[in-house]
């Protein structure tokens, strides 16, 4: 009886234990899932950002390329300009040139934002994958300490029918030991 009352105490802190296995599963699981949650976030808010710079990376390109029809415009009636004096002509050139550099830095930072955003967005895309994982883990570990409790639970069940069985056989090994006495 004693080895049964041991194995009954031995299976409860098995049962414990587990319990607060499972609970501190749960817990990371929870974590793992606010964390894919921040993390999808973040991709929608940098999702965003990468349309917004690819739209004027895209305006700076189209504006670099009328840019240079126009600096090739000029070029072009170079010859029907030289009566206006070259002071006049130089001006004209100038100022194309000025808003072709213009264009040309606009678009150099629309692509130095975009390669930075790309950057954000890798990061960001590994931090959701490791979430994902983490979650999955999590979930998985939850499934096997469920099973590990279910299976102890039912162990405890048998072992306390079986304790109260022997008891009760003890009891009555007693009674009919001090029936044959008196």
């Amino acid at each position: 009886m004693l080895k049964k009352e041991s194995a009954l105490h031995l299976a409860l802190k098995q049962l414990e234990d587990f319990r607060a296995r499972l609970k501190c599963t749960e817990t990371t699981k929870a974590q793992a899932f606010r964390e894919l949650e921040k993390a999808n976030r973040t991709l929608q808010e940098l999702t965003n950002k990468f349309e917004i710079i690819t739209e004027s990376k895209q305006a700076a390109i189209e504006e670099t390329e009328a840019t240079k029809q126009r600096a090739k415009e000029l070029e072009e009636h170079k010859s029907s300009r030289q009566h206006l004096g070259i002071d006049a002509w130089k001006q004209d050139v100038d100022s194309e040139r000025e808003l072709y550099k213009a264009s040309a830095a606009e678009l150099i930072s629309a692509k130095q934002e975009l390669t930075t955003l790309r950057q954000d967005f890798d990061q960001v895309l590994e931090t959701k994958l490791a979430a994902f994982q983490e979650a999955a883990d999590a979930q998985h570990l939850t499934q096997v300490y469920r099973d590990r409790l279910t299976r102890i639970s039912s162990e405890i069940t048998t072992l306390r029918d079986t304790l109260g069985e022997v008891k009760l056989a003890t009891f009555q090994a007693q009674e009919e030991g001090n029936e044959h006495r008196e």
